[in-house]
């Protein structure tokens, strides 16, 4: 095949061609450009190598003369530990020994500090056993006394109190324990000032007691062997007094009553104050008793004797109008009892007096037997009669009066003129002594 070819070219294809060379002129140009611009770049790039290159240059001549300080500072620095570690180690050691020092310094301080402290609960233990003692010691003291009768049971719950603190002992809390043995304390001896204030007004109150009961006796002796003086026509009389007979047995109930307070008495170390004073008032009593029994039977006797002087008055009284005493005597022959007296005037019509005891005075009364022949006039006549006389003879004789029920008609106590019958009559106090 032939190198050489022909190529018929029209004008499009000339105009293209043309215009392709063109393009290529002007591609050319620029890409001769781009190379300008490019070996600019290049130059320019080269010479930043070279700057850089004489900067690597100078860094690594930097770089040397650090590396030289570096190791220079290094080899300082490595001396200077060494020295500082050399200091360190014998700081380490001095610290060491210091620390040995400070820990026997705060041994020693601990020790001590327990050393004290033991001493210091030796000394509160044995404050506590001091109060605790010192408590005991009152309680001994009260029981000494009749607590139970003054202040029962406060002893008992001191010493439970007490007992219950004791406790803190075993656990060692003797601070504890000293402020409540203090408190039981005093509590104890306060109620040991109250016991021994109430022991002694117990026994002020018992000497009181003791005397009027020796002062009872002593009046109760004289009254049973009182005589009184009377004076009469003839002189002075003395008569034994007879104080228990002349008040119906008074004298002998105020004795017996007495004597049950001796007995009561023999239990006096288990009573109260109270209760003595109690007892102590009953004896005044007694003794206000005895001086008005002992009145008393002077006044019975008093009023026995006028029962027996108006009844001898009574029958002269009687005897002027015809009536003639036929009987008399003390109902159940005792002085101190009524006196009765019988009168008859013949003729079958019959009167008792009766005189009976009515305090210091006496009582007069008249019982009218005659149903045959009654007649309240005439009765009349014969009391005014009587009183008058009576009345000249120095008796005070009051207003009569008919009992209700018995008005205008005879007395109907057909037993009371039986004169013996009366005379046997049992006595009041024999009554009494059966009925006992």
């Amino acid at each position: 095949m032939s190198g050489v070819k022909n190529v018929t070219l029209t004008t499009t294809q000339h105009n293209q061609l043309v215009n392709d060379m063109r393009n290529a002129q002007a591609t050319a140009a620029e890409v001769k450009q781009r190379e300008q611009r490019a070996q600019a770049a290049l130059n320019a790039a080269n010479n930043r190598v070279e700057n850089l290159t004489r900067k690597l240059d100078s860094a690594n001549s930097q770089m040397i003369g650090l590396n030289n300080e570096l190791r220079q500072v290094t080899e300082e620095q490595n001396q200077r530990l060494i020295q500082q570690a050399r200091n360190t180690n014998a700081s380490i050691e001095e610290l060491r020994i210091q620390m040995r020092q400070d820990r026997q310094a705060l041994q020693n301080a601990i020790n001590t500090a327990h050393v004290n402290l033991e001493a210091r609960e030796r000394s509160h233990q044995k404050i506590a056993e001091s109060w605790v003692k010192g408590t005991q010691s009152i309680f001994s003291e009260i029981k000494g006394y009749r607590h139970e009768l003054f202040t029962p049971g406060e002893l008992q719950a001191l010493t439970i109190k007490l007992n219950q603190a004791l406790v803190d002992i075993k656990t060692g809390s003797y601070q504890s324990l000293i402020s409540t043995a203090r408190a039981i304390y005093n509590q104890a001896v306060e109620l040991k000032d109250e016991v021994v204030n109430e022991e002694n007004i117990w026994n002020r109150q018992y000497d009181a007691f003791q005397q009027a009961l020796a002062d009872a006796k002593s009046n109760l002796n004289e009254c049973q062997n009182r005589r009184f003086d009377f004076d009469t026509e003839e002189g002075t009389e003395i008569i034994d007094a007879n104080i228990d007979y002349w008040t119906d047995g008074s004298l002998s109930r105020e004795e017996s009553n007495l004597t049950k307070i001796e007995h009561r008495a023999e239990k006096i170390e288990g009573m109260t104050a109270a209760e003595v004073l109690a007892m102590q008032k009953e004896i005044e009593i007694i003794c206000q008793m005895l001086e008005i029994l002992e009145g008393n039977a002077k006044d019975a006797i008093v009023a026995s004797q006028l029962r027996a002087e108006m009844g001898a008055a009574l029958r002269d009284a009687f005897d002027e109008i015809g009536y003639e005493c036929v009987g008399v005597t003390y109902e159940s022959n005792e002085p101190s009892e009524p006196l009765h007296i019988k009168l008859n005037d013949g003729m079958g019509n019959e009167i008792v007096a009766i005189i009976s005891p009515r305090g210091k005075d006496n009582n007069l009364e008249l019982n009218f037997y005659d149903p045959d022949n009654y007649d309240d006039d005439k009765h009349d006549r014969w009391i005014n009669s009587i009183r008058s006389n009576l009345s000249d003879n120095g008796f005070m004789i009051g207003v009569p009066q008919c009992k209700p029920g018995t008005e205008g008609s005879a007395s109907e106590n057909i037993e009371l003129l039986d004169i013996q019958a009366t005379r046997a009559k049992p006595s009041r106090r024999a009554v009494e002594q059966e009925l006992l």
